[in-house]
């Protein structure tokens, strides 16, 4: 008998532990979040932060995006940039 409770407490643990590391990818992947989207729904690029959000919806296939670069922004040190015309 207390088998089985251990056995389903560690169920319940692990369940409960692949719910939260999902929610956490779900919310922590999604480029909408914290991104500077105006009422006409256009993107305000700031940061690197949020220009990595914008190539990430335009590499998932989103064709009706409009954004504005408010800033001059460095990708130098920034892992998964290609600059065009380097190999």
């Amino acid at each position: 008998m207390k088998k089985r409770i251990f056995s389903a407490m560690i169920l319940i643990c692990l369940t409960i532990s692949v719910l939260l590391y999902s929610l956490h990818i779900l919310y922590a992947t999604d480029p909408y979040s914290n991104s500077n989207v105006d009422t006409e729904g256009v993107m305000h690029i700031w940061t690197a932060d949020e220009f990595m959000r914008f190539t990430l919806l335009v590499g998932n296939g989103s064709e009706e995006l409009d954004a504005v670069l408010e800033n001059d922004i460095d990708l130098s040190g920034i892992e998964g940039v290609r600059r065009r015309g380097s190999n």
